[in-house]
């Protein structure tokens, strides 16, 4: 009974935490709206050549939530297209690989506790969940990077596989809002903005097919199976 106490205790502080730092945040008058791509840019190459490990300080805490869109065009913007690519996705894998230990240090037993029969089955099957249908996941699920870390920090999955999706995962979103970032630099590179945009609306338009593709696939079996019962 004591170690059941302790477990949801130590998630329990955990949620506090997080909720009290968005709650100072807001009592000091900051809000995530406040963040935009130019004046992260602004301050952060405030700092010379620190201007790199600023970045990757503000980013990379696991803690404070930041708008991922914002901070990679952030990054377009301050060191270019290649040095931002480099950064910014250096700084998204710090950040996720931190989201998702803390989760899993901090709230992974309490939910545990809480799994049987169907759930305990599922969970064990997100366990053992693959890299490719994590990378899809990371790709294509319309949920913010920070939910997903938190989320599957708390889930069974393994942390080497969420660290390759990751790393890989980040790849192609993480490209376009640097692109987008680092194209409204000048009036002439205008024309990017409008590729960068089509290709952000593309991958939008993959996710609603996937989507669409396992729910269909979804009512498909249900039949099935309530037969096989």
């Amino acid at each position: 009974m004591r170690a059941i106490v302790r477990k949801w205790l130590k998630f329990g502080l955990w949620l506090l935490g997080l909720g009290s730092i968005i709650a100072v945040l807001n009592l000091c008058g900051i809000h995530l709206s406040d963040f935009t791509p130019e004046r992260i840019r602004t301050y952060v190459l405030s700092f010379g050549w620190w201007a790199p490990v600023v970045y990757l300080v503000i980013y990379g805490q696991p803690v404070v939530p930041l708008p991922a869109s914002v901070m990679l065009m952030a990054a377009g913007l301050a060191f270019g297209m290649l040095g931002g690519l480099a950064l910014a996705l250096a700084t998204l894998t710090i950040r996720g690989c931190g989201q998702f230990l803390m989760a899993r240090f901090c709230g992974r037993e309490a939910i545990e506790t809480l799994l049987r029969g169907r759930l305990a089955r599922w969970d064990q099957r997100v366990g053992h969940v693959t890299f490719g249908t994590l990378l899809w996941i990371r790709m294509l699920a319309p949920v913010p990077y920070d939910i997903q870390n938190f989320s599957l920090g708390l889930s069974a999955v393994s942390f080497g596989t969420f660290v390759a999706a990751t790393v890989v995962g980040a790849i192609p979103g993480g490209a376009v809002w640097v692109y987008l970032g680092q194209a409204v630099t000048s009036a002439a590179q205008l024309w990017k903005v409008g590729v960068a945009m089509a290709v952000i609306v593309g991958l939008w338009l993959i996710q609603r097919a996937v989507r669409r593709r396992r729910a269909q696939a979804s009512s498909q079996r249900s039949p099935v199976a309530a037969l096989s019962r």
